[in-house]
């Protein structure tokens, strides 16, 4: 499922989707808490941003792991740094 307008993800927006990927695009700047929760399908996530979006918190509570995050190549470094 393709998101290429979506600017933020609110807290809970995604909780329980079955979907199994998920596309964001280059508007993304905010994910809210516990925004892919119980996602029990969800394997693939792709960002377009070459910024990192901001995490308000918490994102995957009650979710299988992700199989594969991808960002930007370009990228990959401010995303690495964000996430730790």
């Amino acid at each position: 499922t393709s998101q290429p307008s979506v600017v933020y993800l609110g807290d809970y927006a995604l909780n329980g989707i079955s979907s199994s990927e998920m596309e964001f695009g280059e508007n993304l700047t905010q994910i809210g808490n516990y925004c892919f929760g119980n996602c029990k399908s969800l394997k693939k996530l792709t960002f377009r941003s070459k910024t990192p979006p901001h995490l308000d918190g918490p994102l995957f509570d009650g979710s299988t792991p992700i199989n594969l995050i991808q960002v930007p190549n370009s990228s990959l470094n401010l995303y690495k740094n964000d996430a730790s």
